[in-house]
């Protein structure tokens, strides 16, 4: 119904339920701000390359802050892994860029609970080490230093290279009906991409 003056009336029971949504806005936007508040930095702070031996070798450094979720699978025996992918590129005239390289590094990160130890395996090499607490892991993690990318008789002397690079960490070794089962809410998250300029 229509009041005079052009104010329309909502019926009573349009107007609480109207009413209801409004007051209920707040409390249902507040868990998402939390989490997106409370969520560990994850992201890649720094990135170079540098030749040596003939190629070009890959370092890093990243805020490696784990969920929740993934701290939860390590204590119960499931693997976490750190993939870094890194893309090289280079421009050139008239014609879109050239892919030069793009390649991935894995590292796998487990709970021995007999051991009471963190196992870092990289997948890429085979080369392991184990540290005595889940942060002297997370730190090791955190610094991939001297990773090789790219073979130097790939790189024309004088020319700009774009590289760009990022992380993701992802729970995995368990099927997927299980991790619902175990109310594992996040599976994979990635960085966003870092990007810088070499020269060769």
């Amino acid at each position: 119904m229509t009041r005079p003056g052009g104010w329309r009336v909502l019926g009573t029971g349009r107007a609480a339920a109207w009413l209801v949504a409004c007051l209920l806005v707040p409390f249902l936007l507040a868990p998402s701000a939390a989490r997106a508040q409370d969520e560990p930095r994850f992201e890649v702070r720094s990135a170079s390359v540098a030749p040596e031996g003939g190629v070009w070798n890959f370092s890093a450094r990243l805020d490696l802050g784990l969920s929740e979720s993934a701290t939860e699978a390590l204590q119960q025996g499931v693997p976490v892994t750190l993939e870094i992918e890194v893309l090289v590129t280079t421009s050139r005239r008239f014609l879109p860029d050239a892919d030069v390289a793009e390649l991935s590094h894995r590292w796998r990160l487990e709970y021995h609970a007999l051991a009471e130890r963190y196992l870092v395996t990289n997948e890429n090499s085979g080369e392991q080490a184990a540290y005595p607490t889940l942060a002297a892991a997370l730190t090791a993690l955190a610094q991939p230093s001297r990773v090789p990318i790219l073979d130097m008789a790939l790189v024309e002397p004088g020319r700009r290279y774009e590289i760009s690079t990022r992380a993701s960490i992802a729970i995995g070794g368990v099927p997927t009906t299980v991790k619902v089962l175990m109310f594992w809410r996040e599976w994979t998250r990635y960085t966003g991409w870092y990007t810088w300029t070499v020269r060769g």
